[in-house]
């Protein structure tokens, strides 16, 4: 939703890769917990699109700002020689997080991850 808001549902089960009555389920609990909003499409009923809210906005804020000061203090704790370490491999890392959100299609499992607020294994 960060990435893609107004997606259609058809888009989003296709992105995440999980069955339909799945889907259903969890939008469901994201409406009724007001981080979702559902709202018809282009004019047409069978269309519908999905939009985070200002909830939603707020939260996932909230969440980035908190794992940046995590990081944040994580880095400080280290030696200096593994903060230089980490610091010549961020270019790599950009590149390869950017290939993983520009193509979606090639890492099959990425949809079920994000759903589930962890890695897999």
């Amino acid at each position: 939703m960060r990435t893609r808001p107004a997606i259609t549902f058809t888009e989003a089960q296709r992105a995440l890769r999980v069955p339909e009555r799945t889907l259903r389920v969890h939008i469901t609990r994201l409406v009724l917990a007001g981080l979702l909003e559902r709202q018809q499409g282009d004019g047409s009923p069978s269309t519908l699109r999905l939009y985070p809210t200002a909830l939603t906005h707020a939260r996932a804020a909230t969440h980035l700002e908190h794992r940046r000061e995590h990081l944040h203090e994580a880095l400080a704790h280290l030696a200096s020689v593994d903060r230089e370490a980490i610091g010549a491999a961020l270019p790599a890392l950009r590149r390869l997080a950017t290939s993983v959100e520009d193509n979606p299609d090639e890492y099959p499992d990425r949809g079920l991850r994000m759903m589930s607020g962890r890695p897999s294994a």
